[in-house]
Order: C-alpha cells, then sequence, then structure tokens
C-alpha cells in the first residue's frame, strides 16, 4: 500500500512541476542506479498531452448536445 502512496506522490510532484523532487521520488522507487530517464520523460509526455485536454466536468453530460451519448 505504501508505494501505490509513492506513486500518486510522484505523479503529483510531476504535475506541480516540481521536477527535482519528482525526480528523487522516482529514483526512491526504482532505485538509486537505475536510469529514470526513459520513464521520467514518458511521464512528462503524459502529463503534457493531458493538459491540452479539455477539461470535462459532471455537469457537461446534461448539455444537449450529449443527450444521444446517454440514452
Amino acid at each position: 500500500m505504501k508505494q501505490g502512496k509513492n506513486k500518486e506522490n510522484v505523479l503529483e510532484q510531476a504535475m506541480n512541476g516540481q521536477q527535482e523532487e519528482f525526480e528523487d521520488a522516482l529514483r526512491k522507487l526504482r532505485g538509486k542506479d537505475v536510469d529514470i530517464s526513459y520513464e521520467r520523460s514518458t511521464i512528462q509526455e503524459y502529463l503534457d498531452i493531458l493538459e491540452t485536454l479539455p477539461k470535462e466536468t459532471f455537469s457537461n453530460l446534461f448539455d444537449t448536445s450529449n443527450y444521444c451519448a446517454l440514452l
């Protein structure tokens, strides 16, 4: 369970722009001698894509253009 919390912490730090803390937490998860560059860049790329997506809310479900999807 503790490792799951650490993974969440890594993503939170990456999302908040805490690059140094993000890399330190990732090294702690993977081991100090492991090359984390690929995983770091993959996570950062994912977060960059996530930022470009539209922000949807629960109330958007009830927009008239979404009625067919709800039925």
